[in-house]
């Protein structure tokens, strides 16, 4: 069996490509934009002191999903399972899985890059591939061996579940008053050896000077992150239409500064740049970000 109309974006952040397409199956009319900022994926940076390229996804989620819930989904994490786990625990959460999609309700995992799980066939799972049918991450998980992860997996499985969403203002305010947390209070959201916000740009920084600039890391960390800050752009854009002149001005003046950040980290993201070039604008990068965190300020009183 499969869930139909059930499809997941090309995005690099493939979280989001997750959840643009549970939002669209489950008939939420929300643009891409909308989705990335209300959220609060579009304003997070997170990178690791290696470059690692889990920065996308290893950090403190739970204001995002409850973010996330005033859309209207619910988001709830069905465990994590590392190789080490007996067979047993893996047909129990299987089992659960199977039980969510032939009610309707979509699921997803992720083992370094996050997929929609759409349907069953007689061996096992299908997922969706974010960037076609290439060899990884696979299209299929066979059930009881999940044998397509390999023998390093590590992965989390995940349900969604329509609510009722709040108010598309709320929701602005609430993203907003997140997305300045996260550089606030960035040790409440980051993990071990991972840096969020401001943080963030110094373990970047210091990875390019350890020699990492020209690192597979490098490059997807700063093609993930300049997506979301060319989103944030798009958001502040589309949702400042909902105040009056004065503030819809300067949203949009904001917005002009992601779209700066963005392109600076899809620059960064070139793994022959010059080092002392990539430091240089990896701190013209975080300046800007520090001007629109007092500029997210003001706009939060505004709001």
């Amino acid at each position: 069996m499969e869930l139909k109309n059930l499809k997941m974006k090309p995005f690099n952040t493939s979280l989001m490509g997750v959840i643009k397409g549970v939002t669209d199956y489950y008939g939420f009319n929300y643009s891409d934009a909308f989705v990335f900022g209300a959220t609060g994926q579009a304003f997070l940076i997170n990178v690791h002191r290696k470059l690692c390229p889990s920065g996308p996804s290893c950090w403190n989620m739970s204001k995002f999903t409850d973010l996330l819930k005033n859309m209207g989904i619910v988001m709830t994490d069905m465990g994590f399972y590392p190789p080490t786990l007996i067979e047993a625990a893996r047909i129990k959460v299987e089992s659960t899985i199977v039980s969510h999609l032939k009610k309707g309700v979509p699921c997803s995992l992720v083992n370094n890059d996050h997929q929609i799980m759409y349907g069953i066939e007689d061996e096992g799972f299908l997922c969706c591939q974010p960037w076609g049918k290439a060899k990884y991450p696979p299209g299929k998980l066979t059930f009881a061996t999940w044998e397509e992860l390999g023998e390093e997996f590590h992965v989390n499985f995940y349900s969604y579940h329509k609510v009722s969403a709040i108010g598309a203002k709320k929701m602005v305010f609430n993203s907003i008053m997140y997305a300045i947390e996260l550089f606030e209070s960035s040790e409440s959201y980051a993990w071990d050896n991972y840096g969020i916000g401001l943080d963030a740009y110094d373990n970047f920084i210091k990875a390019v000077q350890k020699g990492y600039g020209d690192s597979q890391g490098n490059w997807w960390n700063a093609k993930v992150w300049s997506e979301c800050r060319s989103k944030a752009k798009d958001y502040l854009t589309e949702v400042s239409e909902y105040y009056d002149l004065e503030t819809q001005e300067f949203m949009q003046d904001i917005a002009y500064i992601y779209e700066q950040i963005s392109n600076y980290l899809e620059k960064i993201s070139s793994k022959t740049m010059d080092d002392d070039l990539k430091i240089k604008l990896l701190h013209k990068t975080k300046e800007l970000e520090i001007e629109n965190l007092e500029n997210l300020k003001e706009l939060l009183g505004r709001l």
